[in-house]
């Protein structure tokens, strides 16, 4: 077994830490880039990011996940309040749907 492996693997079982790093990482990168570029970009991106999650994370890691995508639907809707393509209700509707359908 290599030694950096043993790194993530300290305990038996395979920790999810980097993953939730990445992921969040991911989402706030795509949120900003939906701020910046709102017709290049859509806000239902966020949604890919969703599904990796229910893929690859447990269920409480999942929940660290959504507070993240949260976090990042808020800052989205602040700074695209004035802007001709605000926030769709519908983008948030279905990021809940999938965030539902993923932990279940």
């Amino acid at each position: 077994m290599l030694r950096s492996s043993r790194r993530f693997r300290a305990s038996g079982r395979p920790t999810w830490g980097p993953t939730l790093l990445a992921l969040t990482a991911l989402s706030a990168a795509l949120a900003e880039l939906t701020v910046r570029f709102p017709t290049g970009v859509p806000t239902s991106i966020l949604v890919l990011v969703v599904v990796l999650g229910g893929f690859f994370l447990p269920v409480r890691a999942l929940a660290l996940l959504y507070l993240a995508i949260g976090l990042a639907l808020v800052y989205v809707a602040l700074g695209r309040r004035n802007a001709a393509t605000p926030l769709n209700q519908s983008v948030v509707l279905l990021l809940g749907v999938t965030a539902i359908l993923m932990i279940w």
